[in-house]
């Protein structure tokens, strides 16, 4: 019987994480990954990276980060292959640049950096100046301080293709996943009494990931880094959390996608953040009432970025996505019930509600739902308007349907016109809009001091 290629492993490790199923439990699941993590580095040991020659090395990486695999040994020694791989190429210059791209997109996107991406970096840069081909990237590879990293446009695009290809999650209790309580997760931060910035419906986990190692660096720096924070939720009175707060704080990002969460937690796990940054597949409402119960710190800001949108009324014969929520109130996650457990885990800091959606209805039924939940609008200095909305080349159907219908216009100085978390801070998802020439609605709420 033929033996599995290093690649042909990742794939069947991506493979057993993505068939989630209520019969097996995580715990069996992550022992069969663990399997062929050590069948690969048996392999690379005796093919010495010969059977993954072109950028399956990075294939590979990347398969293996997003089945959650957090094995720092096997990354590193796929880094090795792939700059191994590369110094071969370059002295003939046989690859083509697309294929040196792919490969260092996909590594970053696989989380390697510092010393694992520095000489991948430094060859594909030369072999790109050689090629006189993509020559703002070769600046940016050869940058001391490593810029080009997972957080890069890129590399997020990656995951965002990934993402959006798999199936939305629903609801599904078993015994099998209450045998994991998410508060094994809270309690894994070192400091409960840190403030709590929660990602629900976090996704793939790069926004906490984003904000926890901008604050991190911020912290052990010497240099001034209030630069990364100049747009922290930014309001007409200034900055309402600026980056010292930042720094001070616990990251926690949940979400009902054991696979997504699957991923963030290996680059938790890889990048040795556990003190600090935690992620949890559990339901939004269960987490956030467990947080509310049993978290002793405050929680200052929690974040709603890019929910899947219920499906739009507008038309009798609307069929739509059969995968997408079929009300605000039915299977939607920024629902009535979730918003006012926000509102409750927020009161004691009179923190921020974060909003961020692509779809202008939803947005505006979420934020005028959140105001009926105790939260009031803060007011933004970079206010959006419907000219600078109606600028996009084709504005989608939903969009056109709600305004012929009447529909409020997400606009004004409740509205945002620019990002407001730090550029770090954005998720794949916001990155693929800004690639596409999407608009992203977003708006600011606070907890009203009036509301008891």
């Amino acid at each position: 019987m033929k033996k599995q290629s290093t690649l042909e492993l990742a794939h069947e490790a991506l493979n057993i994480a993505s068939k989630i199923s209520p019969v097996e439990d995580k715990i069996q699941r992550r022992k069969k990954i663990q399997k062929l993590v050590n069948q690969a580095k048996e392999r690379l040991q005796i093919t010495l990276g010969t059977d993954i020659r072109g950028r399956a090395s990075a294939d590979a990486a990347f398969s293996f980060a997003l089945a959650g695999v957090d094995d720092k040994e096997l990354y590193q020694i796929l880094s090795i292959v792939a700059w191994k791989e590369l110094e071969r190429a370059e002295k003939r210059l046989s690859f083509q640049s697309k294929t040196i791209l792919q490969m260092v997109e996909r590594l970053a996107a696989a989380g390697l950096r510092d010393d694992d991406a520095r000489n991948i970096h430094r060859v594909a840069a030369n072999y790109l100046e050689q090629k006189g081909e993509h020559l703002d990237l070769v600046e940016i590879l050869r940058r001391e301080n490593n810029d080009f990293d997972l957080f890069s446009s890129r590399p997020l695009l990656w995951l965002w293709r990934f993402s959006s290809r798999q199936t939305k999650v629903k609801e599904i209790v078993t015994e099998n996943m209450l045998k994991s309580s998410p508060l094994s997760r809270l309690e894994a931060l070192h400091d409960l009494k840190r403030p709590l910035v929660v990602d629900v419906g976090c996704g793939m986990g790069v926004s906490i990931l984003g904000l926890a190692t901008t604050a991190l660096l911020a912290k052990d720096s010497d240099e001034d880094m209030t630069e990364g924070f100049n747009s922290f939720l930014a309001s007409e009175e200034g900055l309402l959390m600026d980056y010292t707060a930042l720094m001070q704080a616990n990251f926690v990002g949940c979400d009902l996608s054991e696979l997504k969460t699957g991923y963030a937690q290996g680059i938790v796990n890889r990048w040795n953040l556990g003190s600090r940054v935690q992620f949890v597949c559990q339901s939004a409402q269960d987490f956030l009432e467990e947080i509310e119960a049993n978290y002793p710190g405050e929680v200052p800001l929690v974040l709603v970025q890019f929910p899947s949108p219920f499906k739009f009324r507008g038309k009798a014969d609307d069929v739509g996505n059969s995968q997408l929520p079929l009300s605000s109130e039915d299977g939607f996650l920024a629902c009535k019930k979730l918003l006012h457990t926000i509102a409750s885990v927020l009161r004691p800091s009179r923190g921020y509600l974060l909003l961020q959606s692509n779809v202008e209805d939803v947005a505006v039924v979420i934020r005028n739902t959140a105001l009926t939940m105790g939260f009031e609008s803060v007011p933004l200095p970079n206010y959006q308007t419907a000219s600078s909305l109606d600028k996009v080349k084709r504005l989608p159907q939903r969009t056109v349907d709600w305004m012929q219908s009447g529909g409020e216009r997400a606009v004004g100085d409740k509205w945002s016109a620019v990002p407001l978390l730090p550029r770090r801070g954005a998720t794949e998802t916001e990155i693929s809009y800004e690639f596409l020439g999407t608009n992203v609605h977003r708006c600011l709420l606070q907890v009203s001091s009036s509301d008891e």
